[in-house]
């Protein structure tokens, strides 16, 4: 039973990660129109939303692949 909980709250943090970097994606286009220089601020955004989510996996995996695929 520990071991479906431990994919439950993978599959979790998981959705609540690729909500983060979509919804961070989406305030990242609407800024970028009024943007005075898009293109730092879509590098900028881009390096901090894959820094997030890959510190994300790294912690949800930490060993057991079967939570990485949950």
């Amino acid at each position: 039973m520990n071991e479906i909980s431990n994919l439950i709250w993978a599959f979790i943090v998981g959705l609540l990660l690729g909500v983060l970097f979509f919804g961070g994606l989406w305030i990242t286009v609407k800024k970028v129109i009024n943007s005075k220089i898009p293109g730092l601020l879509m590098v900028g955004s881009f390096v901090l939303r894959i820094t997030i989510v890959l510190a994300g996996f790294y912690f949800i995996g930490l060993g057991d692949w079967k939570k990485l695929i949950a």
